[in-house]
C-alpha cells in the first residue's frame, strides 16, 4: 500500500506472507529480508532487489549469549539499501513480521515524517496501518533512530513509541500472521 506520510509503497510481513507478496507483485518489491542465523533464507525470487540481515530477535546487546544481536552496522546497511531506490516499494520481512521488521519499518516512518506535535501518534498510526499486529524490537528500533537522531533522542523516541499505548497493548496479544 502507497502511504503519503513517508511517499513510498511499504509493507511489513511475515517469511510466508512476503513470499505471498513478491510472487503476486513480480518484480515490483525492493525486498529486506531479516533472519536469525539459524533460519533459513527466505527465497523470493520474483522480488526486483533483497537485501539479506541476519540477526536473532533479541533486545539484549550482548554478543556473549547464545543470540546474535542486531548491530548498528546492521542497520546503517539496512537504511543504505532503501536510500538506493529512493522510494521504491518495500517490503520489510522477518520470521514473524511483527518485531524486528516491524521496528525497522518504525525507524523509517520516524526518519520521513515531521518531528512535530503528535509525532509520536503519526508513526504509531502508520506502523499499525501497516501492520496491526506489531510489536516492534526496541532494540531494532533505537538502533534505527540512532542514524538519523542524536543518542539521547533516539534513546527518547524508542522508548516513547515503544511504550506508546497502541503498541504496548500488542504485547499482551497472541503472535499471529
Amino acid at each position: 500500500m502507497y502511504y503519503e506520510l513517508i511517499n513510498q509503497h511499504l509493507h511489513v510481513a511475515s517469511r510466508e506472507g512476503a513470499r505471498r507478496v513478491v510472487a503476486m507483485d513480480k518484480d515490483f518489491w525492493s525486498v529486506v529480508s531479516i533472519s536469525g542465523p539459524s533460519e533459513p533464507l527466505n527465497e523470493l525470487p520474483s522480488a526486483k532487489r533483497i537485501l539479506r540481515a541476519v540477526f536473532d530477535d533479541t533486545e539484549i546487546a550482548d554478543e556473549s549469549n547464545a543470540l546474535i544481536p542486531p548491530r548498528s552496522e546492521d542497520l546503517r546497511s539496512i537504511f543504505q539499501f532503501i536510500d538506493e531506490v529512493p522510494g521504491a516499494p518495500l517490503l520489510i520481512h522477518c520470521q514473524v513480521g511483527i518485531s524486528r521488521s516491524a521496528a525497522v519499518a518504525l525507524a523509517l516512518i520516524c526518519r520521513e515524517i515531521p518531528k512535530e506535535e503528535g509525532f509520536w501518534d503519526r508513526a504509531v498510526d502508520t506502523l499499525l496501518d501497516i501492520r496491526p499486529q506489531a510489536k516492534p524490537n526496541a532494540l531494532v528500533l533505537r538502533l534505527g533512530l540512532e542514524l538519523f537522531m542524536p543518542l539521547g533522542e533516539a534513546g527518547r523516541h524508542a522508548t516513547n513509541l515503544i511504550n506508546h499505548p497502541r503498541l504496548f497493548a500488542n504485547r499482551f496479544r497472541p503472535n499471529e500472521e
